[in-house]
C-alpha cells in the first residue's frame, strides 16, 4: 500500500507501507482515508480507512460488511 502525508491542500511524498504497519498504526490511533485525482488530476478526499475484527482476524476497510476480506473501494494495485 501506498500512504501519502496530509498536507492540508496537498498531499506528501508516497510511502510504500505493509499492510500489517496500516493496521498497527490504525489501532496505535493513526487515521487514513482514501485519495483520488480527479479529472483535473487533482488530488481529492475518499472513504476513511479503518480496521474490523472478524472471526479474530483484522481487515482493513472503507465499507464496513462481514466480509473476511480487505476493502479498499477500487484502489489500484501495484
Amino acid at each position: 500500500m501506498k500512504a501519502h502525508k496530509d498536507n492540508g491542500d496537498t498531499v506528501g511524498e508516497a510511502k510504500v507501507c505493509s499492510r500489517q504497519e496500516i493496521v498497527n498504526t490504525i489501532d496505535s490511533g493513526t487515521t487514513y482515508i482514501t485519495i483520488y485525482k480527479d479529472n483535473d488530476e487533482k488530488w481529492k478526499k475518499g472513504q476513511k480507512v479503518f480496521v474490523i475484527t472478524i472471526n479474530n482476524k483484522k481487515f482493513i476497510k472503507t465499507v464496513e460488511n462481514n466480509k473476511e476480506e480487505d476493502n479498499l473501494e477500487n484502489l489500484p494495485e501495484f
